[in-house]
């Protein structure tokens, strides 16, 4: 908890907003009501992302702490889970939805990051939980023929549907790329691993890229460092100076967003 309370008075300086994801599930974390309590006291927004299998047991204290401004549940985790767990899942998922978007402030993103990038399809397992979902949440929307991959869907102002196609996490073993591109990553995002490892994005879950460990440098030293350098002065020249980001199919996906801003 020390080394969090170290971070969250530095990030402060750096954003107002934090994730509390680079792999992992969140609502395992024995200390996470201390952890939200110290984002509250340095004025950080919390988004947390969770495959929801625990909101049984955490749904009730996450709509009691203010500094959570968003939940992104991921839905793509339902094939994994057997019959009966499936139906007590989501109906736990629909009922803590509705108490956060009807009592609480707290925006909701429902995420099913599992479309066949060959039959670019959200047949099978996506249109039964769809079905459930239309009919406790959103009555008037067909999901299978509205929601588009990458394209978030607002059902209202507190509750969002996305999907996107199956992800990729990047890994050294993985075949090049491209060596072109740009990155949200050392621009509008940095990552603090478990172990105090600086790494420039959420993605580099094994510390690949290390800038750093926050217990013996600051965030803004890890900025500063030449590796960080580099790989920020890079991203605004579009070239991926790291082995790893060259095989990133995020950064693919960046590069061919049009409202990716240059920083």
């Amino acid at each position: 908890m020390e080394m969090f309370r170290t971070i969250a008075q530095q990030a402060k300086e750096h954003t107002s907003h934090v994730y509390l994801h680079v792999k992992g599930e969140p609502l395992l974390h024995p200390q996470l009501r201390e952890i939200l309590d110290i984002c509250e006291q340095n004025n950080l927004k919390v988004v947390i992302v969770t495959n929801g299998t625990l909101l049984h047991e955490q749904g009730a204290m996450l709509l009691t702490k203010k500094a959570i401004r968003q939940i992104n549940i991921s839905l793509h985790c339902v094939p994994e889970l057997q019959q009966l767990k499936k139906e007590e899942y989501l109906n736990e998922v629909i009922r803590f939805t509705q108490q956060a978007t009807e009592k609480t402030a707290l925006i909701v993103s429902l995420r099913f990051w599992n479309i066949d990038r060959v039959k670019r399809s959200q047949e099978g397992e996506n249109r039964a939980v769809f079905e459930i979902i239309e009919q406790a949440l959103a009555p008037n929307i067909r999901l299978l023929e509205t929601l588009k991959p990458a394209e978030g869907l607002k059902i209202n102002n507190q509750l969002y549907i996305n999907s996107d196609y199956e992800f990729e996490w990047p890994s050294l073993s993985c075949p090049q790329i491209n060596k072109k591109g740009s990155c949200h990553g050392l621009r509008d995002q940095i990552a603090i691993l478990a172990d105090g490892t600086i790494v420039p994005c959420c993605l580099d879950s094994d510390g690949i890229i290390n800038l750093g460990n926050i217990k013996e440098i600051t965030l803004q030293e890890a900025f500063e460092s030449p590796r960080a350098q580099r790989i920020h002065s890079g991203f605004l020249q579009e070239m991926r100076v790291e082995p790893l980001c060259q095989r990133c199919s995020f950064n693919k996906r960046t590069l061919q967003n049009p409202n990716t801003t240059k920083k």
